[in-house]
């Protein structure tokens, strides 16, 4: 009777950590995806405006000497454009999806696009920090907190209406440590790949 008991909890621990291995690399996936996707929108932009435009995995140049102040805002808020896309696609999916796999990808989709500009921008806080919301209120000839804080007010509500509806095994503390460590792991994975496309590009 025992061993019977044993074998169960350790067939339950081991689907326990196989929904937690596979719930960090849907996580993994997602947020490389978004981060990719917010570059992507700069590209996209760059090259429906003509400009000679340089790529990497976090990092963007423009290379064309001719292109406009215009051009570059048009080309530095299409990041976070996208990313607001991203996170509005999330929500809407999240509040009419109701199947369990779907809604939490969607719910999953709202949270890590909504951190990713809420880190980006709080960091363009930083006397060193420009970023695209920097660089966007340079352009404009404004304070950074004037394109920082309306994005920061609007990632805090996403943020706080996708937590509302996670259900309530994704509450606990263990699944919101994971979606942050997560978050931390790709992220520095992502700076180290664009260092090393950097350094070769440069060199």
């Amino acid at each position: 009777m025992t061993e019977s008991s044993n074998e169960k909890e350790a067939k339950q621990q081991e689907t326990s950590n196989l929904l937690t291995f596979r719930f960090a690399l849907i996580c993994a996936l997602l947020y490389y995806l978004s981060a990719e996707i917010h570059e992507t929108g700069h590209w996209l932009a760059a090259i429906l405006l003509g400009a000679n435009f340089a790529l990497g995995f976090n990092r963007w140049e423009i290379l064309s000497e001719t292109t406009t102040s215009g051009q570059r805002l048009v080309i530095l808020a299409s990041g976070p454009a996208t990313t607001l896309v991203l996170i509005a696609v999330g929500a809407i999916l999240s509040i009419r999806l109701k199947q369990t796999v779907p809604h939490r990808i969607s719910l999953l989709l709202l949270f890590y696009n909504s951190l990713l500009l809420l880190v980006s921008n709080l960091l363009g806080v930083l006397p060193s920090g420009m970023g695209d919301s920097g660089w966007m209120a340079y352009y404009l000839g404004v304070s950074k907190l004037v394109i920082i804080l309306p994005f920061v007010l609007v990632t805090i509500v996403a943020m706080i209406l996708g937590l509302r509806m996670f259900p309530p095994d994704l509450k606990a503390a263990k699944p919101i440590l994971l979606l942050v460590i997560v978050f931390g792991i790709i992220m520095g994975l992502i700076i180290v790949l664009d260092r090393l496309v950097w350094v070769s590009y440069e060199t």
